[in-house]
């Protein structure tokens, strides 16, 4: 069953990433996957940790793991760090 959907650009090439529950990509590979970039912009794991745990106003106040945890979840903080990471390219 499919998890979600996220499209990933690193120029000049895109390409889409598809998660699923026991896919290829699961959600810890995910979640690595999403903490390189992290620490390309942050600079550090300690920061990378702490982002993870500290409230944001992107996502309303709450930290990037309470959203994870929610229906649609690891779709929101996916794409909000890849826009971080590489810009909107919509």
């Amino acid at each position: 069953a499919l998890v979600t959907g996220v499209q990933t650009c690193a120029l000049p090439i895109c390409f889409p990433v598809t998660i699923h529950n026991r896919g290829a990509l699961g959600i810890s590979d995910l979640k690595l996957w999403l903490n390189t970039h992290l620490l390309s912009i942050l600079g550090t794991q300690h920061l990378v940790d702490k982002w993870w745990d500290s409230k944001n106003k992107a996502f309303e106040d709450k930290s990037p793991n309470e959203v994870w945890l929610i229906d649609g979840g690891k779709e929101i903080v996916a794409n909000y760090v890849m826009w971080q990471s590489h810009g909107d390219y919509s």
